[in-house]
């Protein structure tokens, strides 16, 4: 599966930039950053399932699934791998670091991210809009 999508915005600012991760400890989940990263990665997964349903990948009876479920979209088998590219343009500089940023995505997106390779990039766009290019692919 070969797959790009584009985030653009966040879910709170569709011309923000993109969330990064949040560790999640205990009680992460409870204080507002961790309820802000947890929207972050339903809405990461509601772009992705978009693209995937447009591409023909999933049915729709699969996407209403992963969305009432809550569940991440990308299961690799055991010893498949998979590789996430990322191209991020910040609205402006008060953004967070390139490698959250592709980590939250990764963890918004696959049950388990151990065997996912990637890379990115990034760029402030002055005056710009927040975006984020991924590209995904499962070898």
């Amino acid at each position: 599966m070969q797959i790009h999508f584009i985030l653009n915005g966040n879910q709170e600012d569709p011309l923000g930039n993109p969330i990064p991760y949040v560790r999640s400890t205990r009680d992460a989940l409870w204080r507002a950053e961790g309820k802000r990263y947890a929207a972050w990665k339903h809405y990461v997964r509601a772009a992705y399932l978009a693209a995937a349903a447009s591409k023909g990948f999933l049915s729709a009876q699969e996407i209403m699934h992963l969305n009432v479920a809550g569940v991440k979209p990308i299961t690799l088998e055991r010893g498949q791998r998979a590789r996430m590219d990322l191209t991020i343009y910040w609205k402006n500089g008060a953004h967070g670091d390139p490698d959250n940023i592709w980590k939250g995505i990764a963890d918004a997106l696959f049950k388990n991210d151990r065997n996912v390779d990637g890379s990115f990039e990034s760029y402030v766009k002055t005056g710009g809009q927040g975006t984020v290019h991924v590209k995904l692919q499962t070898l």
